[in-house]
């Protein structure tokens, strides 16, 4: 199974959120995210990058704001993407709601002060993929995703995250997943070593009837 693939559109004005947020999505969500000012080389013809990448995306999560309106392209990125029946997960940066053909849908909040929350979003959009019914291809890629952030997983930190979202949702892994898990637990010593790794056991054992020494 495929990981998610996430698209940001966004102001360039913004384009340090929109870099932060895509750095945090992969640690903690597994998500292959793609980012315009990151993922485009000099060379390519980037329109046409564009397209190709909301095409392949899961998620379009627009970074709304008064500069996002007035952009050239964001808006037409958001109706190619709402035409092509992209998941739009909107994340408001200011006080504009989301607007057009994604005005029905319910945006989350950034907020700066007295420090930013995006560590909090990428979580949420975490929930979020899992949320869905656990046949779709939504819910598989995202707990696909949760577990190759969890195998990958480069700070005791970032895994205590990932096994808090785990233990939150109605995980279902099959069988290669667990298996994937039990090697990273022997294997990576960022998960060796943290605090959470007794809920991660609890829920192996109780819910796989995995046998861990």
């Amino acid at each position: 199974m495929d990981r998610t693939r996430a698209f940001i559109s966004y102001s360039s004005e913004e384009k340090q959120i929109g870099g932060r947020l895509k750095q945090l999505l992969i640690r903690y969500c597994g998500y292959d995210t793609f980012i315009a000012h990151d993922d485009i080389l000099g060379s390519e013809i980037w329109e046409k990058e564009i397209l190709h990448a909301i095409r392949n995306a899961d998620f379009f999560i627009p970074l709304v704001s008064e500069r996002f309106k007035n952009s050239s392209y964001t808006d037409q990125e958001t109706g190619y993407a709402v035409c092509l029946k992209k998941k739009i997960i909107p994340i408001k940066l200011e006080t504009i709601n989301p607007y057009g053909f994604i005005n029905k849908y319910q945006a989350l909040q950034y907020r700066n002060e007295p420090t930013d929350n995006l560590f909090e979003l990428a979580v949420t959009v975490a929930h979020i993929g899992l949320h869905y019914q656990p046949k779709t291809v939504y819910y598989k890629k995202s707990l696909q995703s949760l577990v190759h952030a969890l195998c990958e997983s480069s700070s005791f930190e970032t895994t205590n995250t990932i096994i808090r979202i785990v233990s939150k949702c109605s995980h279902q892994f099959s069988k290669d997943q667990v298996a994937q898990i039990m090697r990273a637990m022997q294997a990576n010593s960022q998960i060796i070593g943290a605090f959470a790794l007794p809920e991660l056991k609890r829920i192996l054992t109780a819910t796989y009837h995995c046998r861990i020494d």
